[in-house]
């Protein structure tokens, strides 16, 4: 699934959640505080950023095939990240 919206991390009164572009709650996060303030700004930098890292990973992969055999530890997490990314068996 890709992510094409920029989602964003709110916070009042000790409560975290996750918006989408529209400003339409997606996600609760149920830890109070500051746990709850880190958790909900990971997620959201991690989606954020989910699309480009895969891009730049596969960029990466294809500019270091002709140069690595496939069982090189580059190549091997590459393609585990991309795999993992895509939500495939690892």
């Amino acid at each position: 699934m890709e992510h094409t919206q920029k989602w964003i991390a709110r916070h009042e009164n000790d409560k975290h959640w996750i918006e989408d572009a529209d400003h339409i709650p997606i996600a609760n996060i149920f830890d109070s505080g500051e746990e709850g303030k880190a958790k909900a700004e990971f997620i959201v930098r991690a989606c954020n950023a989910h699309d480009g890292l895969v891009e730049a990973c596969k960029l990466v992969y294809e500019n270091l095939k002709p140069a690595y055999p496939s069982d090189h530890l580059c190549m091997k997490k590459l393609q585990q990240a991309l795999a993992k990314a895509e939500g495939k068996e690892v």
